[in-house]
C-alpha cells in the first residue's frame, strides 16, 4: 500500500482561512497520517466531536421531528439526475476548519447546513459574514463548558429555541489555547437578538437503508429519499464513525469517463470496525451515480462499485479541498461487491441519523421576548423558566436554554471565572407557539430565576422584562430593584391579579377535566383543562387553580374525558374567589367567599312516571303531587332520577307518588335524604358514588 504521510510543514500549510469574513482568523490543525498496512483513516490529530446518541437522545429525535408527508421518492416514476452538487450554490459557505476543538456537530449542522438553508430560504449569497452562521455560538451553548463532543439533539434544540448567531456577531478566531474560546455564552443583548433571526421551524429524520446489503447499484431505490432532497436543492447532515473509514483513490478507467473529472481524489470505499472510536458529524452536499472506485481491486467495473455522495468536512483543505467522496457501498454492512477476499465481518454503515431542516420563515418569527440581565460567577447553578397563564387558567411553561442549573463548567456567562453580567433574550413562542402582542398585556407571565446551590457564589438579578420588538414596547415586572439570591428562587411576575383566584379541590372521576368560564367570558374548549393530582387536602385527589383576573365567579362542570359529564343536570356549578372542595355534586367553601352548595341526587325504581314531593331542610313542601322525576339509565335497575339543589341545607325530606293518587310516604313518616347520591327502591335508601 502507498504510505500517505504528511509532514508538519504540510500540516501548517493546511491551516485554513475562511476567505470572505474579514473578521474571521485562521484555525490551525495538524494533518492525519494513514496506516502503512492498509488505507484505514487515522485522525488522531484532527478533532471530531459528535457524541454518540443514547437511546434517550434517539427517542427524542424520533418523537419531536416533523413527520414527512411527501413520499414521492417512493414512486417508480420519479427520475433523479445522475449527479447533484449543491456546494457550488451561492448559498453554501467556504470550507471551514474546526481545528483541535471538538465542534464538528456545530460545523456540520450550523456552519454548513443552517447557513445554506437560511440563505436558500432568503435567496441570498454566503459571501459576507452576516450571511454565515457561527459554529462557535451553538457549540459553546452545548458543550458543558468543555472542549468535548456535543449531541446533535442539543444543537437542534438550540436552533429551534434560541437560534443561530452569525459570524459577524460571533466570529471564529484562531484557537490559542485559551478556554474562553469554547466557554463563553456571548452574553450580550445584540448577539442574542441576532440569533433569533435564524431559527428552525422543525427537522426531519431521513431514513437510511436497512438490511445487510440494501445497495447493489447506484439505481437502488433505497437511495432515493436522500437523493430527493439533494436534487431539490437541500443539504443534509449525518453522523459517522470516521475512524472506521478506509481511504481509496479515484482512478482512470475507459468504462467510467466520469472518473476523469475527479482523478486522484479521495473516496471512502469501506466503513469498518477499528479499535478507536471517532464519531464525527458531516454534511452531504451532493452525489454522483457515475463515479467508480475499485473496491475489490480486480480492475473491473461492477455496478456495486459505482456511485458516491459528496461530503463536506470541517478539517480545512484535508482530502479534496475540504470535500470527500463516500461510496454508496459503504452503506452496506455486507458489501455488494463479489469478492471473497473482502472482509465483511466488522463492517459498519457509514450514514447515521441523517437530519433535514425546515427553517422558520421571516414572517413566522415572533419578535416577542423575555429579556433578563444576571450577574454571577457560577452559571452552572442558574436555572431560568418562563410561564404564561391565560384567563381560563391554562398554564404553559418552558425551561430556557442553556439555563438548566446542572452539569457544565463553573464559570461566568462570558466564560471567565469572575462575576460578570449577562443579558439574554428568550423567544416567548417557546412558551406559547401562538403568542401574540396582546398576550403580553392580558395574560399572567412569570419568570422564575433560581440559584440551585447555597454557597459562596450568589446570583444577582438586575433586570427582567418582556419586550415587544415589533411595536417597540417594554413591560416591567414586579422586580423593583436588584435582587441577590443564594440557593433560592425569585419569581418575577407580570400582570399578576392579586387575590382573584379560585382553587378547586376535586373528588370524583379519575383523571378529571374541568370545563369552565370566568365571569361572562368564553368557555374553555371541550373537554376543558385537566386537573392536577394532589394530596394537599384530605378527601380530595385533584386540584385546579384558576386565575379570575378582575372577575369574581367561575362557572364549571366536570368530565372524565370519555364522554361522562357532571354538570348538575346542565345547571353547572359556581365558585367564587377562594378555596373550595367539590365532591358528589356538592361545593364546600374551605376559605374565601361563601359558595357552599349541597346537592342531592336520587335514583328511583318503583312507580312508572313518578313524582317526588319534598321539602328542603325545614322549608316548605312542593305543591302536590310534587315534581316529575326524569327518565334515566345511569344506574342499572333504576329508571328515574332527580337532582335537587339544597343550597346550604344538608337534608331533604321526601315521598313519592304516581300522579294518580297512589303514594309511598313511609307510612306517613316520609323518607330522609342527606346530600350526595342515593338509590331508592322498595323503601330502601342506599348512598352511592355518583
Amino acid at each position: 500500500m502507498k504510505r500517505r504521510s504528511i509532514s508538519i510543514l504540510i500540516a501548517i500549510m493546511l491551516a485554513f482561512t475562511i476567505l470572505f469574513p474579514a473578521t474571521l482568523d485562521t484555525i490551525q490543525v495538524n494533518a492525519a497520517v494513514a496506516s502503512d498496512s492498509d488505507n484505514s483513516l487515522s485522525t488522531e490529530d484532527y478533532a471530531t466531536g459528535a457524541r454518540q446518541l443514547t437511546d434517550e437522545e434517539i427517542q427524542w429525535l424520533e418523537e419531536n421531528q416533523i413527520k414527512e408527508e411527501d413520499d414521492t421518492h417512493a414512486s417508480s416514476s420519479v427520475v433523479y439526475p445522475d449527479s447533484v452538487d449543491n456546494s457550488n450554490s451561492k448559498y453554501f459557505p467556504s470550507i471551514g476548519n474546526q481545528g483541535t476543538i471538538g465542534s464538528c456537530t456545530s460545523w456540520a449542522m450550523v456552519y454548513y447546513q443552517m447557513t445554506y438553508m437560511i440563505n436558500r430560504a432568503l435567496d441570498r449569497s454566503a459571501n459576507v459574514s452576516s450571511h454565515v452562521m457561527s459554529p462557535k455560538w451553538s457549540y459553546n451553548l452545548t458543550n458543558n463548558g468543555e472542549n468535548q463532543g456535543t449531541y446533535a439533539t442539543d444543537v437542534v434544540k438550540v436552533l429551534m429555541n434560541v437560534g443561530a448567531a452569525d459570524l459577524q456577531h460571533v466570529p471564529v478566531p484562531n484557537y490559542n489555547g485559551d478556554e474562553i474560546f469554547y466557554t463563553s455564552w456571548h452574553p450580550t443583548e445584540n448577539i442574542w437578538r441576532n440569533a433569533q433571526q435564524a431559527k428552525l421551524a422543525g427537522y426531519y429524520l431521513v431514513s437510511t437503508p436497512s438490511g445487510n446489503t440494501p445497495i447493489t447499484s447506484p439505481n437502488d431505490s433505497d437511495l432515493d429519499e436522500i437523493k430527493k432532497y439533494l436534487a431539490e436543492g437541500e443539504i443534509l447532515s449525518f453522523e459517522t464513525d470516521v475512524h472506521k473509514w478506509y481511504e481509496d483513490t479515484i482512478l482512470a478507467n475507459s468504462k467510467v469517463p466520469e472518473n476523469n473529472k475527479y482523478l486522484n481524489e479521495t473516496i471512502i470505499s469501506k466503513c469498518d470496525v477499528v479499535d478507536t472510536v471517532g464519531w464525527h458529524r458531516m454534511t452531504i452536499v451532493g452525489y454522483n451515480d457515475n463515479i467508480w472506485v475499485d473496491i475489490n481491486k480486480d480492475g473491473k467495473v461492477q455496478e456495486g462499485e459505482k456511485g458516491a455522495f459528496k461530503i463536506a468536512n470541517s478539517w480545512g483543505d484535508y482530502w479534496n479541498n475540504g470535500f470527500v467522496w463516500l461510496s454508496y457501498d459503504t452503506l452496506n454492512k455486507i458489501s455488494s461487491v463479489n469478492n471473497a477476499a473482502l472482509n465483511n465481518s466488522n463492517r459498519h454503515t457509514s450514514l447515521n441519523y441523517i437530519i433535514r431542516y425546515i427553517v422558520k420563515k421571516t414572517e413566522e418569527l415572533s419578535h416577542l421576548y423575555a429579556k433578563i440581565t444576571l450577574n454571577s460567577a457560577a452559571r452552572d447553578t442558574v436555572k431560568v423558566s418562563i410561564s404564561e397563564t391565560t384567563a381560563n387558567g391554562t398554564k404553559k411553561k418552558w425551561n430556557t436554554i442553556p439555563f438548566y442549573g446542572q452539569n457544565g463548567k463553573k464559570c461566568s456567562f462570558d466564560g471567565t471565572y469572575l462575576k460578570h453580567d449577562g443579558t439574554f433574550l428568550f423567544d416567548l413562542s417557546n412558551v406559547d407557539s401562538q403568542v401574540s402582542a396582546s398576550d403580553l398585556e392580558k395574560n399572567v407571565w412569570e419568570i422564575t430565576i433560581q440559584d440551585t446551590k447555597n454557597d459562596a457564589d450568589s446570583l444577582t438579578i438586575k433586570q427582567v422584562q418582556l419586550v415587544d420588538d415589533k411595536n417597540n414596547v417594554v413591560y416591567d415586572g414586579d422586580l423593583t430593584d436588584w435582587t441577590t439570591i443564594n440557593g433560592e428562587s425569585k419569581v418575577v411576575s407580570f400582570n399578576k391579579h392579586v387575590g382573584n383566584t379560585t382553587t378547586i379541590y376535586y373528588e370524583g372521576y379519575n383523571n378529571p377535566n374541568i370545563h369552565y368560564k370566568v365571569g361572562n367570558g368564553e368557555w374553555t374548549a371541550v373537554p376543558g383543562v385537566s386537573m392536577d393530582a394532589t394530596n394537599e387536602q384530605q378527601g380530595y385527589h385533584y386540584k385546579k387553580v384558576i386565575d379570575l383576573g378582575d372577575e369574581t365567579v367561575v362557572t364549571a362542570c366536570f368530565n372524565d374525558g370519555n364522554g361522562n359529564w357532571d354538570s348538575k343536570d346542565g345547571i353547572n356549578y359556581k365558585f367564587g374567589v377562594g378555596v373550595y372542595g367539590y365532591s358528589d355534586g356538592c361545593v364546600k367553601t374551605i376559605s374565601g367567599e361563601d359558595y357552599t352548595n349541597y346537592i342531592t341526587t336520587i335514583y328511583y325504581a318503583g312507580f312508572s312516571n313518578p313524582f317526588i314531593h319534598y321539602c328542603i331542610g325545614n322549608g316548605a313542601w312542593t305543591n302536590p303531587p310534587g315534581i316529575a322525576m326524569n327518565a334515566s339509565t345511569e344506574k342499572s335497575g333504576f329508571y328515574y332520577k332527580k337532582v335537587i339543589d339544597l343550597g346550604k341545607a344538608t337534608t331533604l325530606k321526601a315521598c313519592f307518588n304516581d300522579g294518580n293518587g297512589n303514594w309511598d310516604n313511609n307510612y306517613g313518616n316520609d323518607y330522609i335524604f342527606g346530600y350526595g347520591s342515593y338509590t331508592f327502591k322498595n323503601g330502601i335508601i342506599e348512598k352511592v358514588n355518583k
